[in-house]
Formats: C-alpha cells, sequence, structure tokens
C-alpha cells in the first residue's frame, strides 16, 4: 500500500491541472482535476481527506475561471461532505456567498463575507497557498466595491494587497482583475504612465487565459489615454486592437466590440486618418451589434 501511495501521489496531477489553467486551456486543468480527485480515494484516511479536499477545490477554482458559477458553487459545497472537520471550506463559501451579494448590489453584507472568510483564514495559517489566494480573492472583491463606490483612497491598497497575494498563490485571474482595476485607479487620477503599464500586464495575463472583457476594455481605456496625450496614432492602433479583439469572440463580448468603437473610433477626426470606408464598415457592424443585443447607449 506505501508503494501505491509513493508511485499514484495526485500531486502531479495537480501540477498538471494548475500548468494547464496558467496556459488558458482550462478544459484541460478540469480534466486533470477531476483525475486527482478520484485517484485521492485510493490513498488511506489519514491522508485522502486532504487530498481529495485540494482536488475538489480545484474542481471549483476552474469552474469559477470558467464563469460558470451555479457549477463552481456546487463544486465548493462537495468540499463540506469530503471534510466536515476542515474550517477551509468554510470560507470559501463566505467568499461565494460575498460574490452572489455583490452582484445583487448587497455590498456591505457581501463586504461581511469576506471579511469573515478573511478571519477563517488567518485562524487556518496565511502560508498555505491556497489560503493565501482566498485571502487575494477577497481583498480584490472588497476593493471592487470601494472602487464601484468611487472610494479609490481605500480601493487601491487593498487591490495591490490583492495582488501580491495572488502572485504569491500564482492565481493569474486575479492578478488580471487586479492589474486592471490598479490601471483603472491610476487612469482616474491622470496617472496615466502608470496606468498604461498596468493596462499592459492585465492585457498579457487576460490574453494567456482568455479573458477577453479585460483584454477589449484595456485596449479601449489605453487608446482614450492615448488620444488624450494626442498620440493619435497610438489611440487608433489601440482602439482598432480593442476592435478586433471583441470582434473574434463577439459571442461572448458584443458590447466590447460596440464600445471599442463607440469610445475610441468613432470620436477621431476619419478626414486625418484616412481610411473612411473602414470606419464606416466598423460603424455599421458596431450599429447592427447595438441594435441585436438591445445596447440602447450603443444605438445612439
Amino acid at each position: 500500500k506505501m508503494e501505491k501511495e509513493l508511485c499514484f501521489s495526485p500531486i502531479a496531477y495537480w501540477a498538471m491541472s494548475d500548468a494547464y489553467s496558467h496556459n488558458g486551456d482550462l478544459q484541460s486543468a478540469l480534466k486533470y482535476a477531476n483525475e486527482a480527485l478520484q485517484l485521492g480515494k485510493n490513498f488511506k484516511w489519514d491522508t485522502i481527506c486532504g487530498f481529495m479536499f485540494e482536488a475538489q477545490t480545484r474542481i471549483g477554482d476552474i469552474y469559477s475561471d470558467m464563469d460558470k458559477d451555479s457549477q463552481a458553487d456546487i463544486e465548493y459545497n462537495k468540499t463540506r461532505s469530503i471534510c466536515k472537520d476542515y474550517m477551509f471550506p468554510t470560507a470559501v463559501l463566505m467568499h461565494r456567498e460575498g460574490e452572489q451579494l455583490k452582484k445583487q448590489g448587497k455590498y456591505s453584507a457581501a463586504i461581511e463575507k469576506y471579511s469573515q472568510a478573511q478571519d477563517i483564514v488567518h485562524q487556518i495559517g496565511d502560508e498555505y497557498i491556497s489560503c493565501q489566494r482566498l485571502l487575494g480573492r477577497c481583498y480584490c472583491s472588497t476593493a471592487a466595491i470601494l472602487f464601484d463606490q468611487l472610494n479609490c483612497e481605500e480601493a487601491f491598497p487593498k487591490f495591490c494587497t490583492a495582488l501580491q497575494l495572488s502572485k504569491a498563490a500564482f492565481d493569474r485571474k486575479t492578478m488580471a482583475i487586479c492589474y486592471y482595476n490598479i490601471a483603472r485607479i491610476s487612469d482616474h487620477e491622470a496617472k496615466y504612465t502608470d496606468a498604461l503599464k498596468d493596462y499592459s500586464e492585465a492585457i498579457k495575463i487576460s490574453s494567456q487565459m482568455g479573458y477577453t472583457e479585460i483584454v477589449v476594455d484595456s485596449y479601449i481605456y489605453m487608446a482614450v489615454i492615448n488620444e488624450t496625450q494626442g498620440n493619435h496614432a497610438n489611440a487608433m492602433k489601440c482602439a482598432s486592437i480593442a476592435f478586433e479583439k471583441a470582434n473574434e469572440k463577439d459571442k461572448q463580448y458584443k458590447k466590447g466590440k460596440v464600445d471599442a468603437y463607440n469610445t475610441t473610433l468613432g470620436k477621431f477626426d476619419h478626414n486625418n486618418l484616412g481610411d473612411d470606408e473602414y470606419l464606416l464598415a466598423n460603424a455599421k457592424s458596431a450599429l447592427a451589434i447595438a441594435q441585436d443585443i438591445g445596447y440602447k447607449e450603443g444605438i445612439a
């Protein structure tokens, strides 16, 4: 039995799952996480709980990265039945409950859930990678609410803390979100050099992970910064990339394609750009999409 445990440790499967996840291949990441879960059932009872719990948590994380929140919640809830004595599943579910409350606009209740999750994690120990990952997500979610309320002074340090924690845990989804929002705050405060740098970092990670929305929005804001500073060529380049990136996955992000045109391409002096036919074609395309999805501001 000892030979079996040494030869068939699920740790290698976790590593494969992580590697595929970091490269944006979430389907393969899910495959290896599920294999790790099945393999964990072969171990003796003093190790099976930890092995299965870790694998089950990773499956929930992957579904979360896929933006399949309902399935993620189902998977996270399974951790409770695996390890009833573990505190960590409770912390994970606290964060998930906070996310749902945030979507409902119940911001105070959401922040309270994040705080409760953080308290549990601190009791467990901040040195664990899974704890660092969850702490980073709690800080990021809290900062996002503060930023939505235009409380940049409190949001900024929380995003920075979330970024440090997510880097330590190599949680690339949270890293991308943090870089994007830190850039938004710098942009809001007219710190354009810092903003452009962090938008670029957000784009680099999000492109690898397939997060189209962050990529498109980052390019849009970069285009606006460049246009504000009189860098018309760079503005046009960023706006065009935003438009094309949104166009590549327009089923998932049709609004981004419309915004890419309306917030940037549509504001430039067409006569100086010398490509009126291209701009007109894109304008008609953006209008058709806006009408299709009922995006009234875009239509106007």
